[in-house]
């Protein structure tokens, strides 16, 4: 009769960090592949791509009429954003992954 209580109390510990550890692998899983990481980046450059041509004809009524040079600097913004966006998303990952395990 005794020994009983220390199997119970045995087979739930391994059973919740059974549980745990597919909850924390399934859940690394899911942050990586959740296209809500990616989609503030993806929005941006949809924003752009269709204000492009009204932020050209507004640079023309200010005498700015080279579009090659505006299409440049928009495309190396982007670039920058992007890299930028990544260095936070991984940083704020790994510090979530370091407080969830």
């Amino acid at each position: 009769m005794r020994m009983m209580p220390f199997l119970t109390l045995l087979t739930h510990d391994i059973y919740y960090s059974h549980c745990e550890a597919f909850a924390w692998s399934h859940q690394k899983k899911v942050y990586n592949a959740c296209w809500g990481t990616i989609l503030p980046l993806v929005t941006a450059v949809i924003h752009i791509a269709f204000a492009f041509k009204v932020i050209t004809k507004m640079l023309v009524v200010l005498n700015l009429t080279n579009v090659q040079l505006y299409a440049g600097c928009t495309a190396v913004t982007i670039l920058v954003f992007a890299v930028f966006y990544v260095i936070v998303y991984s940083l704020t990952a790994r510090a979530y992954y370091r407080i969830v395990s």
